[in-house]
C-alpha cells in the first residue's frame, strides 16, 4: 500500500491499494502529475510517498474489527486494523438475526399467539424453542 505523506505534520494525504506509478499532488493543476516509479520512499517536496506496513490483526468469533489507526515515524507508515471485542448486544443482535433464517420474527409471533409455542412440527420447534433460548439472553 503506498501513501502520500506532507512532511510538516505527517498526515496521510492520500492511500492507495498498492504500487502507484505516477501521483498527482495536492498542489498540482489540470492533469499535471509526477511519475514516481517504484523504489520507496520518494522525497516529493512537501509530500513523501511511502511503502506503509499493513498489519491485520485475526478476527475471533465474538469480535469485529476495530478503528483503523495509521502511525507515521519518519519515512516508515504503519497501519494496523485491530479485533475488539463485540459489545453483548452486537453478540445478542448476531445471533438473533441468525436465528431469524430458520425462524422469522413473523412465524415466532405466529407460534407465540395461535399456538402457546407449541409447533406440532419437529423441525419448526426446535428453531422457535432455539430462537427462544436467543431472546432471553437479551442484554
Amino acid at each position: 500500500m503506498d501513501m502520500l505523506v506532507q512532511k510538516s505534520d505527517s498526515s496521510v494525504v492520500q492511500k492507495w491499494s498498492g504500487t502507484v506509478a505516477k501521483v498527482k499532488l495536492p498542489h498540482q493543476t489540470g492533469g499535471d502529475v509526477t511519475f514516481v516509479g517504484g523504489k520507496r520512499p520518494v522525497d516529493l517536496g512537501d509530500y513523501v510517498l511511502v511503502k506503509a506496513i499493513e498489519v491485520d490483526e485475526p478476527i475471533g468469533v465474538d469480535q469485529k474489527r476495530g478503528q483503523t489507526t495509521t502511525v507515521v515515524s519518519g519515512e516508515s507508515v504503519t497501519v494496523t486494523r485491530p479485533a475488539i471485542a463485540m459489545t453483548a448486544q452486537e453478540i445478542w443482535d448476531r445471533d438473533i438475526a441468525e436465528t431469524d433464517r430458520t425462524m422469522p420474527r413473523m412465524m415466532e409471533d405466529h407460534i407465540e399467539l395461535a399456538h402457546a409455542g407449541v409447533t406440532g412440527n419437529t423441525f419448526s420447534q426446535a428453531a422457535y424453542d432455539a430462537k427462544k433460548v436467543v431472546r432471553g439472553r437479551q442484554p
